[in-house]
């Protein structure tokens, strides 16, 4: 039977969303009408640059899955307060929110509460939606000319690749833990932003201010050791590009393929997204071909292996083997000789078993203190997504979907083949620096 709760869900946010766009005609034609129009076009204009922001105060938000939606002005309601300064996002209430190929978006917490520290939310855009209070609003020529005012940072930057299900929350929380370190979770324009984007030189160049301004000098006397990206492998010209810019530390961290395919397929049955893709593969299920693609990249599925995951009853865990070993993949292509990108890898399991060298081999390759070790080890007994619908106690209440034997075995095995591993229980890469 078709879930209906989720079904009611998409048509509330459907609904929103017609209304959002209804909210913002109305607010443009008022714009125009009291001549507001006139300035935000006005400072489009370089020579507006110090009043070329626009605050405008939020007086509703809605979003059907913040944890895998694009972060979105049509995430808000809104109304216009007043222009500023574009110097007026350096605080560290303000965060970059979204980038559009016309303006940025950045959002505003109450007074205190800075979204980077993971006590707000595990998950980056997750914490800004919940705590916004007002948006603010540049043209791209500001967002660039404040990042070069900014400058460099003045703390290590730190880049976690990471796959689904693996721990990497976890490591966010074992770096915030030390407080010397500031752990950004999935920011919005390392996932959607450079999934859609196909002008490299405007990304790298987008991604290095938006870097910038994520490392703002704190509003506090010692400023932090590093700052951690958790962000998904990319492409690798660009993250070369971003990894000279910054003389940035690379790491990339895994687990055992079933342990983290399992994983992310039960979280599927939590995800409001994935849901509801459920239902509408019920309903209609031609569009299952046309999800395959997406998981995996581009060229990666086969015509046979397409027909194999169409046919097959495990369909959830063989999407989420291809999510993952496309991901698998993109870190592999970062490490062609081409790009010469430096880029250990580190293992959730060694992390269990062996923390404290675990640990230590970690923060020696991003250059972070010894004596730090204690702190991070003391940051792994909290559940790092306590507060989120992947928290341990949500996770545990899912079905369990049990070990794969018989013909999802075999499926898999088909899958591992495709992507050129051994095995599907066990992964070890060859430069790993973690060990048991």
């Amino acid at each position: 039977m078709p879930d209906l709760a989720i079904l009611l869900q998409f048509c509330f946010s459907s609904f929103w969303r017609l209304f959002n766009h209804i909210w913002y005609s109305i607010l443009h034609i008022k714009w125009r009408l009291d001549g507001l129009a006139n300035k935000i076009e006005a400072n489009q204009q370089t020579t507006r640059y110090h009043q070329s922001a626009q605050v405008l105060t939020i007086i509703g938000r809605y979003c059907f899955d913040k944890i895998v939606s694009r972060n979105s002005m049509s995430d808000f309601l809104a109304v216009h307060e007043k222009f500023v300064d574009p110097s007026y996002v350096l605080t560290d209430e303000c965060s970059l929110y979204d980038i559009s190929e016309q303006q940025v978006l950045f959002v505003e917490s109450s007074p205190g509460v800075d979204v980077s520290r993971m006590k707000y939310g595990a998950f980056h855009r997750q914490a800004q939606f919940k705590q916004a209070i007002r948006l603010i609003t540049m043209p791209m020529y500001a967002f660039h000319r404040l990042a070069q005012k900014v400058g460099p940072p003045r703390s290590r930057v730190i880049f976690l690749e990471y796959l689904p299900r693996t721990g990497s929350t976890l490591a966010c929380k074992m770096f915030e833990s030390t407080e010397k370190c500031v752990s950004i979770s999935e920011p919005n324009i390392f996932l959607e932003y450079v999934s859609y984007h196909t002008n490299d030189e405007k990304l790298t160049a987008d991604l290095i201010s938006g870097v910038k301004l994520f490392c703002k000098p704190k509003n506090q006397d010692v400023q932090p050791l590093a700052f951690v990206f958790k962000i998904v492998p990319m492409k690798p010209k660009v993250f070369k590009s971003l990894t000279e810019e910054f003389n940035s530390s690379q790491l990339f961290i895994y687990r055992n393929p079933m342990k983290s395919v399992m994983s992310l397929a039960k979280s599927c049955q939590l995800s409001p997204t994935f849901r509801l893709m459920t239902v509408l593969m019920q309903i209609m299920p031609g569009i299952k071909s046309k999800f395959i693609p997406k998981l995996s990249g581009r060229g990666m599925v086969t015509t046979s292996v397409k027909n194999l995951i169409l046919k097959s009853k495990h369909f959830v865990v063989l999407s989420s083997f291809l999510m993952w070993g496309g991901l698998v993949q993109a870190y592999r292509n970062q490490l062609n000789e081409e790009y010469s990108l430096e880029i250990p890898a580190i293992k959730y399991e060694h992390f269990i078993s062996n923390p404290k060298a675990s640990t230590e081999a970690m923060f020696k390759h991003v250059g972070l203190p010894a004596d730090l070790v204690p702190l991070a080890i003391h940051g792994m007994l909290e559940d790092s997504q306590k507060d989120t619908i992947v928290s341990r106690r949500n996770m545990s209440q899912c079905a369990s979907i049990g070990d794969p034997k018989g013909e999802l075995a075999q499926e898999l095995l088909v899958l591992c083949d495709m992507f050129g591993l051994d095995s599907y229980t066990d992964l070890d890469l060859p430069n790993t620096i973690t060990s048991l």
